[in-house]
């Protein structure tokens, strides 16, 4: 016996899942770097070893406890794709 399925079994189901702290319209440097990572799905550890740092110096970055110093401003260039524009 074959069954059809339901004409809309079809649809993605599938939502979004944001995390709470997603920031949807950045304004600090802290939180355009967390916006990349969470678009990355990247870990806190992923984006500390691309700048050869602690997980918890990305942690005090992304909420703006402490600023990443000039030496990392290429890369930090690279990571995000463009020069944030901080308010």
């Amino acid at each position: 016996m074959c069954y059809q399925a339901l004409p809309f079994s079809e649809l993605d189901k599938t939502v979004p899942n944001l995390p709470h702290d997603y920031p949807k319209d950045p304004r600090t440097l802290g939180e355009h770097l967390r916006k990349r990572r969470y678009d990355l799905k990247l870990t806190r550890r992923d984006v500390g070893r691309i700048f050869k740092v602690h997980p918890g110096v990305i942690m005090h970055w992304e909420n703006d406890h402490n600023e990443p110093s000039g030496c990392y401003e290429g890369l930090i260039r690279l990571f995000l794709g463009y020069k944030p524009p901080l308010t």
